[in-house]
Protein backbone atom coordinates (compact mmCIF):
# COMPACT_ATOMS: atom_id res chain seq x y z
CA UNK A 1 0.00 0.00 0.00
CA UNK A 2 1.49 3.73 -0.67
CA UNK A 3 -0.16 6.50 0.99
CA UNK A 4 0.38 9.91 0.51
CA UNK A 5 -0.35 12.84 3.10
CA UNK A 6 -0.78 15.99 1.25
CA UNK A 7 -1.37 19.67 2.97
CA UNK A 8 -0.93 23.03 1.82
CA UNK A 9 3.31 23.15 2.43
CA UNK A 10 4.28 19.14 2.00
CA UNK A 11 3.56 15.77 0.61
CA UNK A 12 4.66 12.87 3.08
CA UNK A 13 4.99 9.02 1.12
CA UNK A 14 4.62 6.09 3.13
CA UNK A 15 4.27 2.42 2.24
CA UNK A 16 3.71 -0.92 3.91
CA UNK A 17 1.57 -3.75 3.77
CA UNK A 18 -1.22 -2.43 5.35
CA UNK A 19 -2.71 1.11 5.98
CA UNK A 20 -1.81 0.29 10.01
CA UNK A 21 1.87 -0.55 9.13
CA UNK A 22 2.71 2.02 6.76
CA UNK A 23 6.55 3.03 6.85
CA UNK A 24 8.07 6.44 5.98
CA UNK A 25 9.60 6.63 2.33
CA UNK A 26 10.21 10.25 1.97
CA UNK A 27 8.68 14.06 1.76
CA UNK A 28 8.50 17.12 -0.42
CA UNK A 29 7.68 20.37 -0.46
CA UNK A 30 4.52 21.21 -2.44
CA UNK A 31 6.02 24.85 -3.55
CA UNK A 32 9.03 23.20 -5.84
CA UNK A 33 4.97 22.18 -8.11
CA UNK A 34 4.43 25.44 -7.99
CA UNK A 35 3.89 27.29 -11.95
CA UNK A 36 6.49 30.16 -10.28
CA UNK A 37 9.38 27.45 -9.62
CA UNK A 38 8.30 24.37 -12.16
CA UNK A 39 8.16 26.77 -14.87
CA UNK A 40 4.27 26.79 -15.88
CA UNK A 41 3.55 23.43 -14.10
CA UNK A 42 -0.41 23.69 -13.72
CA UNK A 43 -1.33 20.49 -11.55
CA UNK A 44 -0.15 17.41 -9.55
CA UNK A 45 -1.30 13.81 -10.77
CA UNK A 46 -1.07 10.65 -8.92
CA UNK A 47 -1.25 7.26 -10.66
CA UNK A 48 0.34 3.82 -11.40
CA UNK A 49 4.19 4.34 -12.58
CA UNK A 50 6.55 1.01 -13.49
CA UNK A 51 10.08 1.91 -14.61
CA UNK A 52 13.17 -0.59 -15.01
CA UNK A 53 15.27 2.32 -13.23
CA UNK A 54 16.92 3.26 -16.86
CA UNK A 55 17.39 -0.28 -18.21
CA UNK A 56 14.98 -2.46 -20.71
CA UNK A 57 12.76 -4.55 -18.74
CA UNK A 58 11.46 -7.86 -19.94
CA UNK A 59 8.38 -8.44 -17.80
CA UNK A 60 5.57 -6.35 -18.01
CA UNK A 61 4.17 -4.55 -15.07
CA UNK A 62 0.66 -5.44 -14.40
CA UNK A 63 -2.00 -3.65 -12.15
CA UNK A 64 -5.00 -5.37 -10.63
CA UNK A 65 -6.63 -1.85 -9.39
CA UNK A 66 -6.08 1.04 -7.74
CA UNK A 67 -7.97 2.66 -5.05
CA UNK A 68 -8.31 6.87 -3.82
CA UNK A 69 -9.29 7.45 -0.60
CA UNK A 70 -9.40 10.68 1.06
CA UNK A 71 -9.23 11.07 4.54
CA UNK A 72 -10.85 13.23 6.75
CA UNK A 73 -8.91 16.02 8.04
CA UNK A 74 -10.09 15.48 11.14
Amino acid sequence: MLAIEADRDSYVFSCGPTENDLGPLGAGETRYLSTEVAGGFTGVYFAMYATGNGAPCQQPADFDWFDYHERDPS
